[in-house]
């Protein structure tokens, strides 16, 4: 089976409002806004343990002086500050790039930080090409594969509580 829109396939559902890198992550944002389950399932991912962002605030493309434009940015005043960078195919940011965005998560607000690259690299790739660390902010890559099995995860979750 197949989809056809304007004459042309459409390979992912991306494709229905766009399928540029901004597309993507705008969807990815707006999900992690409405999903609390998501969003905690994501701070398990990335840090390890649960953490519940119930008072987080997911920005997209969020600008600081001379400090580029965020995808997608999770903040919230007593959680650790997330910052995704999100990529198309098997491309990954440049550590210029990146660093620009470690100077807004800083070390001095005690909280932690992360920045995350996200495409369809695998972690293996990825891991050779990008930091560790930039400024003491540590750097993690996830690929999109991932990303679905994280939303699996809290897709889960939510079904248990539910049942509960």
């Amino acid at each position: 089976m197949w989809l056809n829109l304007f004459g042309k396939e459409v390979e992912s559902v991306f494709a229905l409002k766009g399928d540029d890198e901004n597309s993507i992550t705008y969807a990815l944002g707006w999900s992690l806004s409405q999903s609390s389950a998501l969003l905690a399932a994501l701070g398990k991912d990335l840090f390890g343990r649960q953490i519940e962002f119930d008072d987080a605030h997911v920005y997209l493309q969020r600008s600081s002086r001379d400090r580029g434009f965020t995808d997608v940015e999770i903040f919230s005043p007593s959680k650790p500050h997330i910052i995704i960078e999100a990529k198309r195919n098997w491309e990954l940011p440049g550590t210029a790039q990146l660093k620009k965005y470690a100077s807004r998560i800083g070390k001095k607000t005690g909280r932690g930080g992360l920045i995350v690259s996200l495409s369809a690299a695998s972690r293996e790739y990825a891991t050779d090409k990008l930091p560790n660390k930039l400024d003491g902010i540590r750097v993690e890559h996830r690929s999109w594969s991932d990303l679905s099995k994280t939303i699996s995860d809290a897709r889960d979750e939510t079904r248990r509580r539910l049942k509960a």
